[in-house]
């Protein structure tokens, strides 16, 4: 590890003098325990893709306590967290996970530097959540999903950044306290599987078919910074210190990268490369390169003490009493200074040359970053292509389905209706029948009431003299017959007006328009019988005036000697 100039150092110095201040209200923190010895890596293995399965949304997660919020002493070191986090990111580039993690039926992807930091990485809705770890810690600095950013000092929530990496005001922090809660929770539970898990090979066809979108985010995130003038102002500050820090990583990642395409190149034919993470070095103990983080001022859940209200007021003087204390230092150090001088400037012409190394191999790995940034862009637009084109040919289907249904459903309700005329039709012919039945049965009446008079009119004919004799037995047989055939004809009415009204009844219950057309039918009829009964009476009346007038034209003394006839035998 390349040693910190001597311009850095007493710039953490300076710094950590005027942090104390701000920290001066805490109580000392004792340092983490040693995390237990790293798993090492595991080579992928080869077989078919497997769609991944999103974790649960924040707001699905377990209920933990909300975080508590603090702030930080130097508002200017609100992007040390995102910062930090973003450098990770590129020296990890595009080399495969170290493993992948059974946690509650989720599979983490985890990646391990060599200074014991670690990333892990899941699939949420909308893209992935990422957590960054700090060398041996249990807690992450920064939790990101595809809508916000958490920076943590410790298990405090020290500032939240948008989906664009801005910084949010600080009563974003209280509003979002309750997700940081559950996200802290969670970061710690993945430390802890990382170690303790049965740990598992990632399918090499999974990062191929997720390294493009992961590297969609990363130019995104590059996008962000570019076009953020105080984010990229800290960058450019510290960019020297983390590109020293991480040049061994991203050398080591690289290769891996480059050994995976050659492997996929090959169709993932013979055995896998191997791993890219090594066990890391020992660290010193004190390394100013990753004292990047910034301190948190204290907890906001409470007023500010006394000491941070003077830290406020007096910012200026405790600048210049950092610097004067800076500067006794520096001066006590002038000795083994101008020791180290010389072999400084030796250092330096070697530094110098390693640097410009470094920039060429840099500019080299933006080109070919920029190259599998764009293929991978193109591969995904490939991907959003074809899966826009199965969502298209599913909506087909369906609809095509939909219509399907629909003229099915037509035809049912077209066999309905056609069922339901047939009957119709059926109930009408019965009706008809009815009423033809009922005209049957009035005729037969009528011609037997018609053949019973012209009988009985011929016998009056034949026997008119014995008809005067018997007129009396034959007025009363008639009178007889005449009120049995009034009575025959009253239940034969009466059986009618019955029938007819259950078949009104049943003709009104089957449709209200065949009734209208029956009644009418049927006052027709009653009409001509009417007209007929009239015709036939007044026929029978222009017979009994015959009669009359042939009796008058009779003899009256056979009239005479009939009545005689008559008494005597009575």
């Amino acid at each position: 590890m390349q040693r910190p100039s001597p311009r850095l150092h007493a710039s953490y110095v300076a710094l950590a003098a005027a942090l104390a201040l701000a920290a001066c209200e805490k109580p000392a923190q004792t340092p983490p325990p040693a995390a237990a010895a790293p798993p090492p890596a595991l080579p992928l293995t080869a077989g078919p893709e497997t769609p991944p399965a999103p974790a649960p949304a924040v707001k699905r997660l377990p209920a933990a306590p909300p975080a508590k919020v603090t702030r930080l002493a130097r508002p200017q070191d609100r992007y040390a967290y995102l910062d930090q986090a973003y450098a990770m990111n590129d020296s990890l580039a595009d080399a495969p996970p170290d493993y992948g993690v059974d946690y509650g039926g989720d599979r983490p992807w985890v990646w391990r530097g060599r200074d014991d930091s670690m990333r892990v990485v899941e699939p949420v809705d909308g893209g992935y959540r990422y957590y960054y770890y700090r060398p041996g810690a249990d807690y992450p600095y920064l939790v990101r999903d595809p809508q916000y950013a958490y920076g943590y000092s410790g298990d405090q929530l020290t500032v939240v950044y948008d989906a664009y990496g801005r910084p949010l005001p600080d009563d974003y922090a209280y509003r979002q306290a309750e997700d940081a809660g559950r996200y802290l929770a969670r970061a710690r539970a993945l430390y802890q599987a990382s170690l303790d898990n049965d740990r598992r090979s990632v399918a090499a066809a999974n990062w191929a078919a997720r390294r493009a979108e992961m590297a969609a985010e990363r130019a995104a995130w590059a996008e962000q910074q570019s076009r953020d003038a105080e984010w990229r102002a800290y960058h450019a500050a510290h960019e020297a210190e983390e590109q020293a820090y991480w040049r061994d990583e991203r050398m080591q990642r690289e290769a891996a990268a480059n050994r995976f395409a050659a492997w996929r190149q090959a169709n993932y034919q013979g055995p896998p490369p191997p791993p890219a993470w090594a066990p890391p070095p020992p660290r010193p103990a004190d390394n100013p390169a990753r004292r990047l983080l910034p301190w948190a001022f204290g907890d906001r859940n409470r007023p500010p003490p006394p000491q941070a209200v003077a830290f406020d007021a007096n910012r200026q003087a405790a600048q210049a009493a950092a610097e004067r204390a800076q500067a006794d230092r520096a001066q006590a150090d002038q000795a083994r200074r101008l020791a180290d001088e010389q072999r400084a400037q030796q250092a330096q012409a070697a530094q110098q040359a390693q640097q410009q190394r470094l920039q060429q191999m840099q500019a080299q790995r933006q080109a070919e970053a920029a190259q599998r940034v764009q293929a991978e862009q193109q591969q995904a637009r490939q991907m959003q292509a074809q899966r826009q084109a199965e969502q298209q040919q599913r909506a087909q289907q369906a609809q095509a389905q939909r219509q399907a249904e629909d003229a099915r459903r037509q035809a049912d309700a077209d066999r309905r209706a056609q069922a339901d005329q047939l009957r119709a039709q059926q109930m009408q012919a019965q009706h008809q029948a009815d009423q033809q039945h009922f005209q049957q049965a009035q005729a037969q009446r009528q011609a037997e009431q018609q053949q019973r008079a012209q009988q009985a009119q011929a016998q009056r004919q034949a026997e008119d003299a014995r008809r005067q004799a018997d007129a009396a037995r034959r007025a009363q047989a008639d009178q007889q017959r005449a009120q049995q055939m009034q009575a025959q004809h009253q239940a034969d009415q009466q059986r009618f007006q019955q029938a007819q009204a259950q078949r009104q009844a049943e003709q009104q219950q089957r449709a209200q328009q065949a009734q209208a057309q029956r009644q009418a039918e049927q006052q027709q009829r009653a009409q001509q019988a009417q007209a007929q009964a009239q015709a036939e009476q007044a026929r029978q009346q222009a017979e009994a005036a015959k009669r009359a007038q042939a009796k008058a034209a009779h003899d009256p003394a056979q009239d005479r000697k009939d009545a005689k006839d008559q008494s005597s035998k009575n």
